[in-house]
């Protein structure tokens, strides 16, 4: 392989930019961010994440919501984290919507709404976003957004499970204790069908 060299990718970055490439705009964003091949500067990222963000880059539109919903260098705004978090999410990244379920489920920036946090945790978690997946089982485990379900969260939990998550380990070993011979069959089966 090739040694990374970040201060010769900066410049092959500003170069790509020169010539109109949208993604050299977020690459550049990330580097100022980072202090990658540059000195770190965070106003810096959050020029070029605008301009990558306002001409489509779903990547640099969360990058955007972490920054309003952290306060990463401008005040923090949920309101603003949102917004990008929605521009991002509608192109399908995962972490975006993981993100604005979060938002909901909290009330952060928006009215406390389960039903809207629940879409936006099943639209993650069916991307393989494993809190995702955990928290929808939690919602399915609870009612929350959604009638109670045990054999969906067991398929939530144990997906999760499957990716690492010891909490969800843990749970899916409690519930099948609880659940029938076929609701526990029904719930495997969910669970190859996604995999």
């Amino acid at each position: 392989g090739v040694a990374q060299n970040y201060e010769r990718a900066f410049s092959y970055y500003v170069e790509a930019e020169k010539s109109g490439l949208n993604e050299a705009k977020f690459q550049l964003g990330t580097l100022y961010q980072n202090g990658f091949g540059v000195e770190k500067d965070t106003k810096e990222a959050i020029r070029w994440y605008l301009l990558a963000a306002e001409e489509g880059n779903r990547l640099a539109q969360y990058n955007l919501g972490v920054t309003y919903y952290n306060g990463l260098g401008v005040s923090k705004n949920f309101k603003e984290a949102l917004k990008w978090y929605e521009m991002s999410a509608n192109q399908g990244t995962a972490e975006a919507q993981f993100s604005i379920a979060v938002m909901y489920e909290n009330g952060l920036g928006v009215a406390q709404n389960n039903d809207e946090a629940f879409k936006w945790y099943e639209l993650a978690a069916n991307q393989g976003h494993i809190d995702a997946q955990f928290n929808l089982a939690g919602m399915y485990d609870y009612g929350d957004g959604t009638s109670r379900d045990m054999v969906r969260a067991f398929k939530w939990y144990k997906l999760a499970s499957q990716k690492g998550d010891d909490e969800a380990a843990e749970i899916v070993k409690l519930i099948s204790k609880e659940m029938s011979p076929s609701d526990l069959k029904l719930a495997n089966e969910y669970v190859t069908e996604f995999e």
